[in-house]
């Protein structure tokens, strides 16, 4: 990881990125592990959208990601 790129995150508060970002910063193609490497980079608030996604699927990764455990 780039030094800046870690920088960078420990001073976010919220991010917001798609899924094709949101891989690029973690090297993740699965949103929920991409979530997490971000969330532990130091953003409070993390928001992944992607363009195929329906709203059942989003509902489904939110719930998947508030249940999974962060540690």
């Amino acid at each position: 990881m780039w030094n800046e790129k870690k920088e960078a995150l420990e001073l976010t508060h919220y991010l917001k990125a798609d899924g094709v970002e949101a891989e690029f910063l973690t090297g993740e193609s699965d949103l929920i592990s991409a979530a997490k490497i971000l969330k532990s980079l130091g953003p409070k608030e993390i928001i992944i959208t992607h363009k195929t996604l329906s709203p059942l699927s989003i509902l489904n990764i939110i719930y998947r990601f508030l249940t999974a455990d962060l540690n």
